[in-house]
Parts: C-alpha cells; sequence; structure tokens
C-alpha cells in the first residue's frame, strides 16, 4: 500500500486526470489512501474485478469521489 501512496503523491498527474488500468487491490490501495486510512483497513473494502474508481485531488489531498462496481451481465434465464 506504501508503494500506491508514493506513486499516486509522487507522480505528476495531468490537469486533464488520467486513466490507470490495476488490479483490485491495486484500486483497494489507492482507494484507502485517498482516505487517509491505513494498511489495517485494507480487508474491510471490497473491490470486483472491474470496478472503476474515481479519485481527486485538490490542494495536495487525495479525495474519493466515486467507487463504481461492475455492471452484472444478465443472461437470458436468469433473473
Amino acid at each position: 500500500m506504501a508503494r500506491i501512496g508514493v506513486t499516486l503523491d509522487g507522480h505528476p498527474w495531468p490537469d486533464a486526470g488520467a486513466v490507470v488500468v490495476a488490479t483490485p487491490f491495486t484500486v483497494r490501495a489507492a482507494c484507502l489512501h485517498a482516505l487517509g486510512a491505513g494498511v489495517g483497513a485494507l480487508g474491510h473494502l471490497d473491490v470486483a474485478p472491474g470496478t472503476r474508481a474515481r479519485i481527486t485531488r485538490h490542494a495536495g489531498t487525495w479525495r474519493l469521489a466515486a467507487l463504481t462496481p461492475p455492471r452484472l451481465c444478465s443472461t437470458p434465464g436468469n433473473a
């Protein structure tokens, strides 16, 4: 989790934003870093593959703006 925080805080992110494709663990770590939570909180956030997280940074402070789970696919015969 520390590596994710260092990357988020140290990278010169473009003003227009960026898209990062990452594993569910990395998404959890980034979200928890944005919330200021410690490594002990990793087990308290479930992130499924395909989840979209939007974090923003204002005046050096990260914020979790949205956490959107992947859409469930419906197939014929499944209600």
